[in-house]
């Protein structure tokens, strides 16, 4: 008779110095709450559907001064973490802060999901983006 044994598995907490020391390759590293994302760069499809989202909500958002919408390389990092969603409206700023950790939390925030990054963005991700304070507009 066999008896499957389950081991326990040890995962690593990993923290935003950690994720500093990443090497610039291409990928996008994440970390949410201790836990890391490697995403491979986008999709050509990926990037055009962004790309269409923003030229919509650009307007929108300037018009009615709720700030700017800021796209890739744009950070959320605050808590221990650091996200970089596909579109992020934050809200009018008086002066540019130098530092991602002094922007405003956001006022939205848009993924465009894919294969790879469903489960994560509208799980793991969501949850923090709940817990800082954005809106949920699921």
């Amino acid at each position: 008779m066999l008896v499957d044994m389950l081991m326990a598995q040890t995962t690593c907490v990993w923290t935003l110095a950690d994720r500093d020391r990443l090497p610039d390759d291409g990928n996008r590293y994440e970390l949410v709450t201790g836990e890391l994302f490697v995403t491979p760069a986008p999709s050509p499809g990926h990037e055009m559907l962004s790309t269409a989202l923003r030229y919509l909500l650009d307007p929108y958002v300037l018009a009615h001064t709720h700030g700017r919408v800021y796209t890739p390389h744009s950070v959320v990092r605050t808590r221990g973490s650091q996200v970089e969603p596909d579109l992020i409206v934050r809200p009018p700023l008086a002066t540019l802060p130098e530092q991602w950790e002094a922007m405003p939390t956001p006022l939205l925030v848009v993924e465009v999901l894919s294969r790879t990054t469903r489960r994560r963005d509208q799980e793991q991700k969501r949850n923090f983006y709940l817990a800082i304070g954005v809106k949920d507009g699921a």
